[in-house]
């Protein structure tokens, strides 16, 4: 794996690739170290999970939620 930072002065970039990534398939990403930080991190909820998902498979992940949540109020 390659990873480095450049600050480029116009907007085409060249780099060399090792010998060995000739043929293969590469994954090219680029996005200012900036924009990395800057999304602020979302919190999951069940109810973005809801209509995705059947009614039966939503209650047995509800279950096992409660479940979980059982556990950890009991005292080790």
């Amino acid at each position: 794996m390659i990873r480095t930072v450049i600050t480029p002065s116009n907007q085409t970039v060249y780099f060399e690739i090792p010998k060995n990534y000739v043929g293969k398939k590469l994954e090219i990403i680029a996005f200012t170290i900036d924009e990395a930080t800057q999304e602020p991190k979302k919190k999951n909820t069940m109810s973005q999970f809801w209509g995705v998902m059947s009614k039966q498979t939503a209650a047995d992940l509800h279950q096992q939620i409660e479940i979980s949540r059982n556990e950890w109020k009991e005292n080790i």
